[in-house]
């Protein structure tokens, strides 16, 4: 070799490999960053395959990260519902008790509150709510029914589609409903039938 310098691979085939070392690392050239650059296709297959794995690693890892965020969300739903529940005079009902609670025989209205715990606007009208019930409460019973996975099936069976949805019995029969949280609309609805 002639003073110039020659190219990496060049000196690697050469068989001048002590000199060989990848630019400015000091790394020999047949480590495997240098090595990789002249890889077989058993080689290629065989990092393909690792990546492949490291991908559905991940994808699995992502997944159970998603699946425990989602049961601490619940469970800190959960404290805040029982929070609430307590604090409250509005009965909690779900799919086992709901129609023990709407099919009242005293005349009273009952007003049903269909909420989630992860529903901004059922948390935002919620308040309203607690003094409708606390106002009226010598002629009508307000209750709430989460729409939480255990009561899907029969929050789907009574028509709910969208959240907060209020419905109004007496004598277990509906007597009228809305939707959204809109207080004065909820307010009126109310006292139409008081």
């Amino acid at each position: 070799m002639n003073g110039m310098k020659t190219p990496l691979a060049a000196r690697a085939r050469c068989g001048n490999l002590s000199k060989a070392r990848a630019p400015g690392t000091g790394t020999p050239a047949n480590s495997p960053r240098v090595v990789a650059a002249h890889s077989t296709p058993e080689k290629r297959a065989a990092l393909a395959e690792m990546e492949a794995m490291k991908s559905r690693m991940s994808a699995h890892l992502s997944a159970k990260e998603e699946h425990w965020k989602e049961e601490a969300r619940q469970a800190g739903a959960k404290q805040v519902m029982a929070a609430q529940v307590a604090d409250d005079p509005i009965l909690l009902v779900d799919a086992e008790t709901y129609d023990e609670a709407v099919n009242r025989e005293d005349g009273k209205l009952v007003l049903v509150d269909f909420f989630a715990a992860w529903c901004g606007p059922c948390k935002l009208i919620y308040p309203e709510v607690i003094k409708l019930a606390q106002t009226h409460e010598d002629k009508m019973v307000v209750v709430k029914f989460d729409c939480n996975q255990e009561n899907k099936t029969k929050a789907k069976s009574l028509g709910i589609r969208s959240l907060p949805t209020f419905k109004l019995y007496r004598n277990g029969e509906l007597v009228d409903e809305m939707t959204g949280a809109k207080v004065d609309k909820l307010k009126e609805l109310v006292s139409n039938h008081l």
